[in-house]
């Protein structure tokens, strides 16, 4: 039982590392990509489809 349990352990710390180093820069670039494409798309909104005060009348 024990080293049915203890086996893959390294193979498992090996796949998180992997993870960590991968994962963790993937996500990081996605969140600034999805922040920034955000930021670009709603200020894009407002000057050009919407009039300045739509999202201040908008707001509860």
């Amino acid at each position: 039982m024990e080293t049915i349990f203890f086996r893959p352990i390294p193979e498992l710390l090996k796949f998180v590392k992997l993870l960590i180093e991968y994962d963790v820069l993937y996500l990081i670039s996605l969140y600034l990509v999805s922040t920034f494409y955000k930021m670009k798309k709603k200020d894009h909104l407002r000057s050009s489809f919407y009039p300045s005060n739509y999202m201040e009348e908008k707001r509860p």
